[in-house]
């Protein structure tokens, strides 16, 4: 949350609301049957390339021009639009200046200023990671903070061996801070009930592949080579981990694509295969659709992901080169390629240099050439884009996006196994999550002087802890509808179809109190829409509170068409009279 000063345009249109007749927003309990969402339409109008150009001792490649590219898509010569090279040795003079400081009881989900650095995150994932392995990376990462470039901002989230990820420091350059992050309880160091079989130290140590079979071809033909391991009890794992690290990705690219500029995700995992099969030969989950969605998300908000698989070589220490551990993270690292590959990053994996790796990934992120261009695909092209950069230079290593989808495919494999999930706007409402910045919008919070012993209208609080008297606060948005879909329709005026809700927890237990859902359904005439996207729009909604305690507030806005989604996180303590 950013505290700074708002001022209001008295040009920006007011959309009018009308209550939400589906039940109310719960972010702890989904409904059993949520209504289907519409088809999601994202069309890539304009393409960004970042490309690091490194030599034969994996130094970067400095001051070469735009004639020295040779940039196809699908085949044929694309001509960039913009061409520019980033060096961490060198001021950014195109950053944009920070934001001025918001008004009194006005907060935005607007994240940090853009600086000359890129912005830097690590994920430590005990989803995916042995619990050896995870004291092992905290202490490596502290050792890496250390060596980091003075200005370098980064970022610590934990996915914890359940699968909740939790925002544990948030940007900073302050060593002493990310040190500190990095021994917080927050990051959940604990035994993952989804562990596949083998990574942990009292598990069998290796299994022997059948006496003169040859190498098997595939994740079950590895587990089917021995009867101590349990294939649908490991199928399910390996989905459940796969689901949670998906979701995880989904909301750090939601949570940073308001955030100008490059971002850099150092995660550090020990991955799933891309797919499996139980014991009857069915396919148990496929990894590739809802991952390929994270992967889109992830290019749309500019994050490079690096992969670093921490177990390294302690696998190998402790396991016949033909063990079942051994054996699966090939899988598990065709996974991290194809996830770093699709968004510029690369898997670092086979060595116990850690931070060496992480310095790699750092430096990778900050030194880079970056081109846009226009595709020459028409708007209704659903392909994979497939990019392909040379440098006609002999002794160098181009590391870019080597392709990318118009349109996200949404569907999933019809006999894949899936972990319930939440929609955009009940994961971007939970208490305490990361807090998605695809739609900005500045909020300023009024408070009624008196109490009051009625509930306002559309709040629909719960009713055995919600007791009066109340304090109605009154919520004035401004939002921004660059982010927001908006389609021509034959009438000439511009539509679009979006919500906005509230929720109260109790700060103390983290207990749904109140919450209030609205939804916008605007049509525009084109000049007010051309005035709305140059000034907001805004919003007004009620919500109660008790009268005494401290409580916090969750505010949201959700695209009904493209799914996009803001959110930010108000204590009542910062709300002033």
């Amino acid at each position: 949350m950013r505290v700074c000063k708002l001022s209001l345009p008295s040009s920006a249109l007011i959309l009018s609301a009308i209550s939400l007749c589906c039940p109310y927003l719960s972010a702890q309990t989904p409904p059993a049957a949520p209504p289907t969402p519409p088809t999601v339409r994202v069309y890539s109008r304009e393409v960004v390339v970042d490309i690091n150009v490194t030599d034969a001792q994996g130094k970067p490649v400095h001051d070469l021009t735009q004639a020295d590219f040779a940039v196809k898509e699908d085949g044929r010569p694309i001509y960039p639009r913009s061409f520019r090279e980033h060096r961490s040795d060198q001021q950014d003079a195109d950053a944009p200046a920070p934001a001025p400081a918001l008004a009194p009881n006005t907060f935005a989900n607007d994240g940090p200023p853009a600086a000359a650095l890129p912005l830097d995150m690590l994920l430590l994932d005990a989803t995916d990671t042995p619990i050896a392995t995870q004291a092992v990376v905290r202490q490596r990462m502290a050792e890496f903070v250390d060596k980091l470039a003075p200005g370098t901002r980064f970022a610590v989230f934990g996915l914890s061996p359940t699968g909740t990820l939790t925002l544990v420091q948030g940007f900073t350059s302050d060593r002493d801070l990310l040190k500190k992050a990095l021994k917080s309880h927050k990051l959940d160091l604990s035994i993952t009930p989804l562990e596949d079989f083998g990574q942990d130290p009292t598990d069998v140590a290796a299994l022997p592949p059948a006496t003169g079979a040859p190498a098997p071809r595939s994740t079950a033909a590895l587990l089917a080579q021995s009867q101590q391991v349990d294939l649908n009890l490991e199928c399910n794992h390996a989905a459940a981990r796969a689901a949670y690290a998906e979701s995880a990705l989904t909301q750090i690219a939601r949570f940073t694509s308001g955030m100008p500029g490059r971002k850099n995700l150092i995660w550090f995992t020990g991955a799933f295969s891309p797919r499996m099969r139980d014991k009857q030969g069915s396919l148990c989950y496929d990894s590739g659709p809802d991952m390929r969605l994270a992967v889109g998300l992830l290019d749309h908000s500019h994050v490079a992901v690096y992969p670093v698989d921490p177990r390294a070589l302690d696998a190998l220490a402790r396991n016949d080169p033909t063990a079942y551990p051994v054996r699966i993270s090939v899988f598990e690292h065709e996974t991290m390629d194809s996830i770093a590959e699709g968004t510029g990053g690369k898997a670092f994996y086979n060595t116990n240099d850690l931070a060496g790796a992480a310095l790699q990934a750092i430096d990778a992120g900050s030194n880079y050439y970056a081109l846009s261009y226009s595709p020459t695909y028409l708007n209704d092209d659903t392909r994979r884009h497939n990019i392909n950069v040379a440098v006609d230079k002999p002794g160098l290593t181009l590391l870019y996006m080597t392709a990318y989808h118009a349109v996200p495919p949404g569907e999933t494999t019809a006999s894949s196994k899936q972990v319930d999930k939440a929609t955009p706007l009940q994961s971007a409402m939970m208490r305490g999550t990361l807090e998605p910045s695809e739609i900005l919008f500045h909020v300023g919070i009024g408070s009624g002087a008196a109490t009051e012993s009625a509930l306002l209208p559309n709040n629909a609080a719960d009713p055995k802890v919600m007791k009066p008297p109340y304090r109605h606060l009154t919520l004035s948005y401004l939002i921004d509808l660059n982010g927001i879909q908006f389609d021509p329709s034959p009438d000439g005026n511009y539509h679009g179809q979006f919500e906005y809700a509230v929720n109260v927890y109790n700060s103390a237990d983290g207990r749904l109190l109140n919450s209030s859902a609205l939804a916008a359904k605007p049509s525009l005439p084109p000049a007010a829409y051309q005035s709305m996207l140059a000034s907001g729009a805004k919003l007004r909604q009620e919500i109660d509170v008790p009268a005494t305690g401290e409580y916090i507030l969750r505010v949201g806005v959700h695209d009904l068409t493209s799914d996009r989604v803001g959110a930010i996180e108000i204590p009542t303590s910062a709300i002033h009279p």
